[in-house]
């Protein structure tokens, strides 16, 4: 309000100057907080004792005082001048008497009642007031430590700001440990906050990670993964790389001359030395502990598998001018040739056959002796020294034996080898090359899983009608199916057939494993998300235990199928739903999961 439209009033209450611009009907006084009327006070006159006219007062007011509507004139006191249901009500009051001018003058609250406080109880109340000033000054401290501890927990949780949120992916590999020491894992995590590949190594005590390496630039990932005592190998494309098992340092990076081959066996670890077979058909030697290549091999055939026996890196090659494989034993030192067997077999009345990609090979560590078994027109089982590479005997047989990926499964035993090829269960006297039929069923796809005395465990795959996968017991004496278990609605996580998709309430999977008491079942069910073990008695099928183990962390009516990384003991260790699961099968507990 500009200062020359000010006009000089006085209160007539507490006798306080006024201001006003003389075009509002009403003024607070700033002093007595009482409502003036202005029109009914000029400068330097007095409000007259009892006007014709309740001059100030809005009309509707005293319309509603002459109606003899008091409530009705307070509330519209209060709704004008913006106060108190008391205050009005004495307005009011003060209007009906007469006063127009200042209604409100005169009304004040009622003070408190003067208390007489001896020394002794300011001395208290001055100790009191010490206290909640204390309090005051440390509550709001406590407040904030307690919210800023909450927040910052919450920050701190995996997926906050300030930490990263982790999943488990794979591949992923058990670390070498000590005797009776539980193996920590080293697996493959996908970073959700900047969507990046790492690796990380998880205790299997504590679920903690240890350490990260270094995220992998966007959109790479670990193609294969391997360790030794002390270092970590992983691969990218066709770089090379060793971290130091302890702390998760880089080692080493070498490049390789390509990609990495496909297949678990196209990278593996021998003494001090890792070997590699690329896609450019060549393979690499590197030193485990400095990385430089020791030496390099270029193939002309088309196998891509390294084979540990008899502690030689052995391949499948053949030579520039001829298309007839060898077997080729490596020093995997220094790459030289320590032995080639070069197999050939011709039945009588039958075409010869030649080694081919598709043999199975089964090496004989106890009796220093490889059994090769081979042949796309008529079968042919040999037994080779690996002393000299010469043939020990050979079995022919009119039956063809053609072996796709991991189709071909076998257990040696001291005196017989047990493998299986289609719809059939062989075994061979591994003296005398003698060959029987043990199991024949058009019906079904068979492979031998473990022996146990006499009883063999057998894996069924129903190929005639709807796929339905079984367990079957066999008497090896005998050569009779003792018991059957229909798994139903369940398919294998092993190879082959090995299931890795969606489990849902139509769709389970299973794994097994040898123990003391049996073979171990289990299977992984949905709705109710949980894990059933069956101990299975191998002389009748019976089971003799089960547990289960719910997966309460996982929600949902379906979730992925595991990914099994290893076994060490009674301790079983896969991956499943970007977690990491160690779970004793003994006890039935999950002791480990992140």
């Amino acid at each position: 309000m500009p200062a020359s439209n000010l006009k000089s009033l006085n209160c007539p209450t507490c006798g306080a100057p006024l201001e006003t611009d003389g075009t509002k009907p009403v003024v607070h006084c700033k002093f007595c907080q009482n409502v003036i009327f202005i029109d009914a006070l000029r400068p330097g006159e007095k409000p007259e004792a009892a006007p014709e006219k309740a001059r100030g007062v809005p009309e509707e007011i005293i319309t509603q005082l002459k109606n003899g509507n008091l409530v009705e004139a307070t509330k519209l006191y209060r709704e004008i001048y913006d106060v108190s249901q008391m205050r009005a009500r004495y307005a009011i009051e003060q209007i009906q008497s007469g006063n127009f001018v200042s209604p409100e003058a005169g009304f004040s609250v009622k003070p408190d009642p003067i208390v007489q406080v001896t020394a002794a109880q300011k001395a208290g109340v001055a100790t009191i007031t010490g206290g909640i000033s204390l309090i005051g000054c440390v509550l709001p401290i406590f407040i904030l430590l307690v919210v800023g501890s909450v927040i910052g927990f919450a920050l701190l949780q995996p997926g906050g700001p300030f930490n990263d949120k982790l999943n488990a992916y794979g591949p992923a590999v058990l670390l070498p440990a000590e005797q009776d020491a539980n193996p920590d894992v080293v697996t493959q995590f996908y970073n959700l906050n900047d969507e990046n590949r790492l690796l990380g190594r998880v205790s299997t005590i504590t679920g903690n990670i240890l350490w990260k390496s270094i995220p992998f630039p966007k959109g790479k990932a670990v193609d294969a993964l391997r360790a030794n005592n002390e270092n970590l190998f992983y691969v990218n494309d066709n770089l090379l790389t060793a971290l130091s098992n302890q702390d998760g340092i880089q080692v080493w990076q070498a490049a390789m001359p390509d990609n990495l081959e496909y297949g678990e066996d196209s990278l593996v670890i021998m003494n001090d030395r890792l070997l590699a077979m690329t896609q450019d058909r060549t393979l690499q030697a590197y030193n485990t502990r400095t990385g430089d290549q020791e030496w390099s091999r270029s193939l002309n055939g088309y196998d891509r598998k390294i084979r540990k026996i008899g502690g030689w890196a052995v391949i499948m090659d053949t030579t520039v001018d001829k298309n007839t494989y060898s077997l080729i034993f490596l020093d995997p030192t220094d790459g030289h040739e320590a032995l080639r067997i070069t197999p050939s077999c011709q039945a009588e009345n039958s075409l010869e056959n030649d080694l081919g990609l598709n043999a199975g090979i089964i090496p004989d560590e106890a009796e220093n002796s490889v059994y090769i078994i081979y042949g796309i027109f008529d079968g042919c089982v040999q037994r080779y020294s690996l002393q000299n590479g010469q043939m020990s005997w050979q079995n022919s047989q009119q039956d063809a034996y053609n072996f796709f990926g991991d189709d071909f499964h076998s257990i040696l035993t001291e005196s017989h080898l047990i493998f299986n090829h289609e719809h059939r269960l062989y075994t061979i006297n591994k003296q005398s090359g003698s060959i029987q039929i043990l199991l024949d069923d058009p019906d079904y796809e068979l492979i031998p899983l473990y022996l146990s005395g006499d009883n063999l465990l057998v894996r069924a795959r129903r190929t005639r009608g709807t796929e339905r996968f079984e367990l079957w017991g066999i008497n090896m004496t005998m050569g009779d199916r003792v018991w059957q278990m229909i798994l139903d609605n369940s398919k294998p996580l092993d190879p082959p057939d090995q299931y890795q998709s969606l489990l849902d309430i139509d769709e389970f999977a299973w794994t097994w494993h040898e123990s003391p008491g049996g073979v171990l079942l289990l299977n992984f069910q949905a709705e109710p998300n949980q894990l059933v073990i069956k101990t299975i008695n191998m002389a009748d099928g019976s089971i003799t235990s089960e547990k289960i183990i719910p997966f309460k962390n996982i929600i949902g009516d379906f979730y992925s199928a595991p990914s099994i990384i290893g076994w060490q003991g009674n301790l079983f260790y896969f991956l499943m739903e970007v977690r990491l699961f160690v779970l004793d099968v003994s006890s039935g507990e999950i002791v480990m999961q992140r």
